[in-house]
């Protein structure tokens, strides 16, 4: 996508060629309803994690990085792993 306001995360290269390797694999006419039904799903599941982390936060105390320990422990409750490195992590004594 030309013209994006902010470069794409590192790991967006590799999920690309990983998306267009498991397309490559399928016939050609299931090609486009996949992916839009992968996407959709993906995305969907996304906001869940995202309600569930933000939900999370409201109910963690004030104290300085509790709201985002909580969420990044909301979203390893979902997903069942850690949650993605993206900056938003609390002092290590609140994870």
């Amino acid at each position: 996508m030309s013209g994006q306001a902010n470069p794409a995360p590192r790991e967006t290269a590799v999920l690309v060629e990983v998306i267009r390797r498991t397309l490559a694999g399928m016939p050609e006419v299931h090609r486009k309803a996949a992916l839009k039904h992968a996407t959709e799903t993906v995305w969907q599941d996304l906001i869940a994690q995202s309600e569930h982390a933000k939900a999370a936060a409201r109910k963690a105390p004030p104290e300085l990085g509790a709201k985002a320990a909580a969420a990044t422990s909301a979203i390893q409750e979902l997903t069942g792993g850690p949650a993605p490195a993206d900056g938003v992590t609390g002092p290590p004594n609140l994870q």
